[in-house]
């Protein structure tokens, strides 16, 4: 098992965290708060850009808005669930709309959670250090099968 975000005495790298969002302000938002507890982070602007970096940058897990210009999330999403190098690829929808159909088409995209907006650093890094043991651990042979991860739809935000 890994120690989610940091080196690890192994020589493995710091979990990579893909941020795409088109709000500047937002990303560098999440940019800090993910830095801050060791992980490394790349950014695009939409999905179209993301997309471009999937294989430079090679993620560990992406942080979607879904409202973007160019390539909104879902199309992303789409996107991302048919490239062989990352349809495993854990993808957390972050987003302010919050709507059950919203939330039912991340998921039914292929979405691994939805976390809406706005939400606290604590809740952040607590989902995507989730997001990523349990990833660990179905790429190592140990976790559960996806249907019985029981990771939960939408985060409730306090």
């Amino acid at each position: 098992m890994t120690i989610l975000g940091h080196e690890n005495g192994d020589g493995s790298r710091p979990k990579k965290v893909l941020i795409v969002d088109d709000d500047d302000e937002v990303a560098r938002t999440l940019q800090s708060i993910v830095e801050r507890h060791g992980f490394e982070v790349a950014r695009a602007e939409n999905g179209a850009v993301a997309l471009t970096k999937i294989q430079s940058e090679r993620p560990d897990v992406i942080l979607l808005d879904i409202v973007m210009p160019v390539m909104d999330g879902f199309q992303t999403l789409s996107v991302l669930r048919k490239m062989p190098e990352a349809r495993s690829i854990p993808v957390i929808i972050l987003s302010i709309r919050s709507d059950d159909a919203t939330v039912s088409a991340a998921w039914q995209g292929g979405a691994t959670l939805y976390l809406p907006k706005p939400f606290s650093s604590r809740e952040l890094i607590t989902v995507l250090r989730r997001v990523l043991a349990v990833a660990d651990d179905l790429r190592e042979g140990e976790g559960p099968q996806q249907a019985e991860l029981g990771l939960p739809v939408e985060v409730p935000t306090s």
